[in-house]
């Protein structure tokens, strides 16, 4: 009699217990990195923050801006008149920030019309006496259409506006000659009303 054999299992029957091992290792492998992905990115995200907080960038607000220059003493020019009050400050709204390669920088004054730039320091006084020296024969230079009054101070020049509403004086070191006063004519020009130069007789 022939020996008797199993009939061979249906492609689609149960499978055996290493398939179903298989299975499951690969269902925890799934399982673990779903639950890994989210736990990576709240990490990172964590690490970053700490990062911050640990190295932060310097604020440019908190950085004092480079080159700033302590206030410079001005004197006061003398009691204004209301209308000389009211010309310098147009006059001090139009002056320019920087002098050339001179920054405005802060004044010591009791006067908020005074101005200053850079070291060595450029000041500018609005509503100075007429200079006692700045007599009919004395000589004026037309600077870009503002006439200038300058008398030399030692190493200081000091230069006066003879031809506006207030007299406006400027020191500048006399090595820089009329580089500063050129500078400042535009405001000067646009700001005060001009007039006939009016020298001590």
């Amino acid at each position: 009699m022939p020996p008797q054999t199993a009939p061979p299992q249906a492609s689609g029957g149960p499978a055996g217990p290493a398939t179903d091992r298989r299975r499951d290792l690969r269902w925890a492998a799934l399982v673990a990195t779903l639950v890994a992905l989210p736990l990576t990115a709240v990490l990172v995200l964590v690490v970053g923050r700490a990062a911050d907080r640990s190295d932060p960038a310097p604020s440019s607000a908190a950085r004092p801006p480079a080159g700033a220059l302590p206030p410079v003493a001005v004197p006061a020019p003398p009691a204004l008149s209301a209308v000389a009050q009211r010309a310098c400050a147009q006059l001090l709204v139009a002056l320019p920030s920087r002098l050339g390669d001179r920054p405005a920088r802060p004044v010591d004054s009791p006067s908020p019309y005074v101005a200053a730039w850079g070291e060595p320091a450029v000041t500018l006084r609005c509503g100075v006496a007429r200079p006692p020296t700045f007599l009919a024969t004395a000589t004026v230079q037309e600077i870009n259409g503002v006439t200038w009054f300058a008398e030399r101070r030692g190493a200081t020049t000091a230069w006066t506006v003879v031809d506006r509403l207030v007299y406006v004086e400027v020191l500048a070191p006399a090595d820089d000659a009329s580089a500063p006063v050129a500078r400042l004519s535009a405001s000067v020009d646009r700001a005060l009303t001009a007039r006939l130069p009016d020298p001590v007789r």
